[in-house]
């Protein structure tokens, strides 16, 4: 180290680390399993700062940052691990800095935030981080919207890079970055509007995904059971095989392939070996008996025959296939190759019931462990909990704690026969999901968003292969690769956004009962309700945009809530961007105007008045949303637009088709022409008495800015 050097640390308020001193300092490190590195070493492991059983805590790589400022950004990120969050990004209304990063957070901040900065001001011929200007700030904020990276990554960059800032005052002179220009004026201001991240507008996943996704995981529940007995088939054939080649072992193996000479056999199931095919020895072995690998492949060799490779040749293992899909065995057989990705599939399919019908978070239900399930029966009503690690915001001595805290959710019977089928199928895993790993890979959500997708890919080639119905196909996501993190507030859309609230499940998949459904009260906790109501107050704010927009383009409007649904169109702040604030939000709820409701089933809309609500006969009137499975045609509340009733007129003449079909059994057929029936009617009374619209010329004021 030079004098200079010397004299720069001197003057900071905290001591800076030389090299033989640790990259994380003993207070903060929470696990003696893993070692800490020397601040000079090159690769930095985040493993002793402790982190829950499903993160992946990671490595800091300074080699990968441009070598004049390496220590600049070894420096910041050591005082990044090691003291506690500067005040300045603390106190900040809105703020979502904590005291302490954990271990990923620090990862994400350094080795994708910090690092692609670094390597901007390095490709500007900028060596110093003292040297950059607020003018140059903003040309990187520039880059980043050129580079086209999502608004999420760049607010998500540019927080990191507060953090750096708030730093200055503890690094030597050069690293002081200056003040972020986005310290004293909105983000928004400088990435313009756009769509903002995180769990309240993580995208979900389409209900046409999601729907035979839900399907095909509870059928590989089903196929659990001859998964499990052909990998026992198969383990003890494998354990019959001698330890090694023998003569007597080749006396038993040259009759089988003398026999397969007499049998006309040309071919055998081979294997690919570096890239080249051979034969398929163990497994010609293991199907034998008592006769080792080797010992096949010298008899093979001995009988001068040229049998063909054949690496596309099944490999059937002798179990039985008792589970069927539509009355037919799902699978011919269960091929020894394809154990490892059934495995991975079954895995995954647990997964997605576990994740998407408890509406935990990925870390959560990938740290379940055996037992955690229990069925209680009270009162003749079965109830179902799960007991685990709660880990957001969980702190301890002002740390992220990677025990987690103690915490139970009610669930659903599905839940719990995921959870029973693992310890099954898996009865000596300390883990439910032991087949999430990747080698010796932690297990991560990442990792497990990969099964997923392995599991569509499964699923649609069964499909095809058994030449299923359409309704079995996963057609890929609008949205992208279906990933762990998305079930969360998937379920949150399905219960609040699909008619019939807490049931909508039931109505989608239906697989859950009413009483089921109200497993979901476990979800009042863990900021679950604050999330089914930002989709409910953001479902009715597309209600009204949509219907605005039918309006505008000369929609009639009908219904004895026809003139308050006008009302509330006048009333409605207009929204244009893809994101709703907090404050948005709480107008819209605080105007009971705007409780505007869409009913698709009903083919209506609610312009839900508790005092006039039909759904609400023989409860109190202190309801704060209506019964949208109870809707009917009497209430004061519905109005109707041409979108609506048009709607309404093609499920006429399909009830009316689907009934006239010889296929349809009688007493169904007569409550699809009842129901055609009800709908004609409406539909003829809204054609009759609807009037055109006109709403008012003054622009109402827009969401997201302050109102005037």
């Amino acid at each position: 180290m030079t004098v200079s050097a010397q004299t720069e640390f001197a003057a900071t308020p905290y001591r800076l680390p030389s090299p033989g001193d640790p990259s994380i300092i003993a207070q903060r490190v929470h696990t003696s399993e893993a070692a800490v590195a020397d601040f000079a070493d090159s690769r930095w492991p985040l493993a002793p700062l402790g982190a829950p059983a499903a993160v992946k805590p990671g490595l800091l790589t300074w080699d990968r940052f441009p070598e004049q400022l390496r220590e600049s950004f070894r420096r910041a990120a050591w005082l990044l691990i090691n003291i506690e969050a500067p005040e300045v990004t603390l106190d900040k209304s809105g703020s979502s800095s904590v005291e302490w990063f954990s271990a990923s957070t620090i990862r994400t901040t350094v080795m994708y935030d910090w690092l692609t900065f670094a390597h901007w001001v390095d490709e500007r011929g900028i060596g110093r981080l003292s040297d950059l200007t607020r003018d140059d700030l903003e040309l990187f904020v520039r880059h980043l919207g050129e580079k086209g990276v999502s608004r999420g990554t760049a607010v998500r960059t540019l927080r990191s890079l507060t953090r750096l800032w708030a730093h200055a005052p503890h690094l030597p002179p050069g690293d002081a970055l200056p003040m972020p220009p986005w310290e004293d004026e909105p983000i928004s201001d400088l990435l313009g509007r756009g769509e903002r991240r995180g769990e309240n507008t993580t995208r979900i996943i389409h209900p046409a995904t999601m729907a035979p996704l839900l399907l095909w995981a509870q059928r590989f529940l089903e196929f659990a059971d001859d998964i499990a007995a052909a990998t026992a088939r198969w383990n003890t054939r494998l354990a019959r095989i001698p330890r090694c080649e023998t003569r007597a072992g080749f006396a038993k193996a040259s009759p089988l392939v003398q026999d397969w000479i007499r049998n006309g056999v040309t071919s055998l199931p081979a294997r690919l070996q570096h890239g080249q095919p051979c034969w398929d020895v163990q497994y010609l072995a293991a199907m034998h008996g008592d006769v080792h690998p080797s010992d096949i492949s010298n008899a093979l060799k001995a009988s001068g025959r040229d049998f063909a490779l054949d690496v596309d040749a099944a490999k059937p293992i002798d179990s039985p296939i008792i589970a069927t899909i539509d009355g037919r065995p799902w699978c011919d057989h269960i091929d020894c190759a394809d154990l490892p990705t059934l495995h991975k599939s079954l895995s995954a399919a647990c997964l997605v019931i576990i994740t998407y019908l408890t509406g935990m978070r990925p870390h959560e239900a990938l740290a379940l462990k055996p037992g955690c399930c229990r069925v209680e029966r009270v009162d003749g009503t079965v109830r179902y909990t799960v007991s685990g690690r709660k880990h957001k915001r969980v702190r301890r001595d002002g740390r992220t704690d990677p025990e987690g805290a103690q915490r139970t959710w009610a669930t659903i019977k599905p839940v719990a026969t995921a959870i029973a089928t693992l310890e099954r199928v898996y009865p000596d895993e300390d883990t439910l999901f032991p087949m999430m790993r990747d080698s010796n890979t932690i297990l991560d959500p990442v990792n497990a968003s990969k099964r997923i997708t392995a599991l569509i890919d499964t699923a649609n080639r069964l499909r095809d292969d058994r030449h299923l119905p359409q309704a079995y196909a996963i057609p890929p996501d609008p949205a992208g690769a279906v990933t762990l993190r998305r079930f969360r507030r998937t379920l949150a859309w399905h219960i609040r956004r699909l008619p019939q609230g807490k049931i909508a499940l039931a109505v989608q998949y239906g697989h859950l009962t009413v009483r089921e459904g109200e497993g979901y009260a476990g979800l009042k906790t863990d900021g679950f309700a604050a999330l089914m109501e930002r989709e409910e107050l953001t479902a009715i704010v597309d209600t009204i945009e949509r219907t605005r927009d039918d309006v505008a383009s000369g929609a009639r409007i009908s219904g004895p809530a026809g003139q308050r649904l006008v009302s509330a169109l006048d009333a409605a702040p207009r929204f244009s961007g893809t994101f709703l604030s907090a404050a948005d939000l709480n107008r819209v709820k605080r105007d009971t105007q705007l409780r505007v409701y869409d009913n698709p089933k009903q083919f209506l809309t609610c312009l839900f008045d508790p005092n006039r609500a039909a759904c609400l006969h023989g409860r109190t009137s202190r309801s704060t949303e209506p019964r949208l499975d109870h809707c009917a045609e009497h209430c004061a509340n519905i109005a109707r637009t041409d979108r609506q009733v048009a709607d309404m007129q093609r499920e006429v003449t399909r009830l009316r088709r689907e009934a006239a079909s010889p296929a349809t059994p009688e007493p169904l057929a007569q409550r699809m022409l009842h129901r055609a029936d009800t709908f004609a009617a409406a539909a003829a009374h809204h054609n009759a008495t609807s009037a055109e619209v006109t709403l008012r010329a003054t622009e109402p004021t827009a969401l997201g800015e302050p109102a005037s």
